[in-house]
């Protein structure tokens, strides 16, 4: 490469001596540390608390079961469903099962932290912290795939034999020939 020089005529480029090089290097590794101490700063670091709006996130999903309890309060409907009601009931007795468990699991993640609070500092604190963090994780996601997909199961049954609702004509759709 060449530099130009203050009459716009290109001047060849001088190359930088071994020591040049090294405080090039030295200069980008101390912005380097600089930048990455800043950055540092800037976080914040991880709480207990943090892992308490987890566990909470948590106790919410468990609600989700509870919902398809209401499909069960629907007489008609199980009355339409004929012998698919023991079918119904077997996957009911199921979920309630896994929703004991998951519960049970998800008490002991929570007691491994429960009335801790403050931010964490310490290695050793950092890693329990992470590590039950991971613990939560596993849980939803295997909350997700296992129970989720029971409460779809029931859900999708239930729902085949579900009277619609009727549809109800409009003055529009009657003026617009739509009846």
């Amino acid at each position: 490469m060449k530099k130009s020089n203050n009459r716009g005529v290109a001047a060849p480029m001088r190359k930088k001596t071994n020591a040049e090089i090294r405080d090039d290097n030295r200069r980008r590794e101390m912005q380097r540390v600089a930048k990455a101490a800043q950055q540092a700063e800037n976080e914040k670091p991880p709480k207990w608390e943090d892992l308490e709006g987890v566990y909470l996130n948590c106790r919410a999903l468990l609600a989700t079961p509870a919902q398809t309890a209401q499909l069960l309060n629907d007489r008609e409907m199980l009355m339409r469903m004929g012998e698919n009601v023991k079918k119904l009931t077997e996957m009911t007795i199921n979920l309630t099962n896994l929703v004991k468990e998951y519960n049970s699991n998800l008490n002991a993640i929570h007691a491994k932290h429960a009335g801790k609070t403050g931010e964490v500092h310490e290695g050793h604190l950092l890693m329990d912290l992470y590590t039950i963090g991971q613990e939560y994780s596993a849980w939803m996601d295997s909350f997700n795939t296992v129970v989720l997909s029971v409460v779809n199961d029931i859900t999708s049954l239930a729902q085949s034999f579900v009277k619609p609702d009727p549809v109800v004509e409009t003055q529009g759709d009657a003026v617009n020939g739509n009846a």
